[in-house]
C-alpha cells in the first residue's frame, strides 16, 4: 500500500498490527554533471515501491523524505542534522501513535547514516519496533549482487551503481554525454573514501573530487540497473522479514514482563477442623491423666 494514496478513513481501518511502515529517506545533493540532484531520493523511492509491489498486504510506504544532511556542496540543499532528526522522529512518532507497530527506514544517502542510528535508538525506547540499514545493497545479498554484475566497490557517489539504477528508473534524467569517471586524487592503500579503509580523514568534498563524481559511471548500463533494483528490493524484503521475527520475540518478552508484574494474591490457609478437634481432645485427655 502507498500511504499517500489512501484516505484517512482507509488508514484508520487498516489492520496496523501486521503492517510494516517503509519510510524512504534520501537527499537533494549534487551528483556530478550527469545525474539529477534528487538521485538519492528517487532511488530509495523506486526500491520502496518495488518492495510494496512484491508485498502489498504487508508493506505501507510513506512519502519519500527528500532532504538529508549533505553539507554545502554546490547544488545541494542541506538540512541541519538536528532538524533532520526532529523531522524524521516527528513523522515516525505520528505514524506509530496511530497504531502502527513497526517502521523500517530505507536510507539512500550516506550522510544520513549516523543520524539514523540515533533516530532508531531513540524510537526504540518508547516503541521497540524501529530498524534501518546503512544503505541499500549493503547486506550480504547486495554484495553478491554487485559482484554478479562485475562491480568491485560498494556505493560511492554518482558512480556506476547509482548511474545504473537511474538509467533503469528514469533513463531520460541521465545526461550520458556528460558522464566522467573520477576515483579521487588522494586515495592510498589505507585511505579509501566511500570504501572500507583504516585511515579516516573526513575531508571537504572538493579535495576528493573535482567533478562531483567518485567512481566509474561510464560502466553503468540500464540492464545492470534493473538487476540491482530488483536485488535491492529482494534484499530489503529479507531484512524486513528478519526484523519482523525480532519484533515478535520482543512482544513475547514484553508479554512475559507483564505477567510477572501482576501481583499474586497469597493462598488462603484453610484450617482442618477435624485435626483441630483431635488435638483439643488429646489435650483434655492429657490434662485428666496428669490430674
Amino acid at each position: 500500500m502507498i500511504y499517500a494514496n489512501l484516505t484517512s478513513e482507509e488508514i484508520k481501518n487498516l489492520n496496523k498490527e501486521h503492517l510494516v511502515i517503509l519510510f524512504p529517506v534520501g537527499a537533494i545533493e549534487q551528483h556530478g554533471p550527469h545525474l539529477p540532484t534528487d538521485t538519492d531520493a528517487r532511488i530509495v523511492e523506486a526500491i520502496a515501491k518495488k518492495v510494496e509491489e512484491k508485498l502489498p498486504e504487508k508493506i505501507i510506504v510513506l512519502p519519500t523524505f527528500s532532504f538529508g544532511v549533505v553539507g554545502t556542496r554546490p547544488g545541494s540543499l542541506d538540512i541541519d542534522y538536528r532538524l533532520f532528526e526532529q523531522a524524521i522522529l516527528g513523522i515516525s512518532r505520528s505514524a506509530l501513535e496511530q497504531g502502527f507497530k513497526k517502521i523500517f527506514f530505507l536510507n539512500g544517502h550516506g550522510g544520513n547514516q549516523n543520524y539514523f542510528e540515533e533516530i532508531v535508538s531513540t524510537l526504540n525506547v518508547d516503541y521497540p519496533c524501529a530498524a534501518t540499514i546503512p544503505l541499500y545493497l549493503s547486506g550480504k545479498r547486495g554484495t553478491q549482487a554487485l559482484k554478479k554484475v562485475g562491480f568491485k566497490y560498494w556505493i560511492r557517489h554518482a558512480d556506476e551503481i547509482e548511474t545504473s539504477l537511474m538509467l533503469a528508473i528514469d533513463e531520460k534524467s541521465v545526461k550520458k554525454d556528460k558522464i566522467v569517471d573520477e576515483v579521487g586524487p588522494l586515495k592510498t592503500r589505507d585511505y579509501k573514501p566511500f570504501d572500507e579503509g583504516a585511515l579516516k580523514l573526513f575531508l571537504p568534498w572538493e579535495y576528493e573530487s573535482q567533478s562531483g563524481v567518485y567512481g566509474e559511471p561510464s560502466r553503468a548500463t540500464k540492464e545492470i540497473g534493473k538487476i540491482l533494483l530488483n536485488e535491492a528490493a529482494d534484499e530489503l524484503i529479507d531484512l524486513i522479514t528478519q526484523f519482523e521475527k525480532i519484533t515478535q520475540k520482543i512482544e513475547k518478552i514484553e508479554a512475559g514482563k507483564q505477567n510477572d508484574s501482576v501481583p499474586q494474591l497469597p493462598t488462603p490457609v484453610v484450617e482442618d477442623k477435624s485435626t483441630a478437634a483431635e488435638e483439643a481432645a488429646n489435650k483434655n485427655s492429657d490434662n485428666k491423666t496428669s490430674a
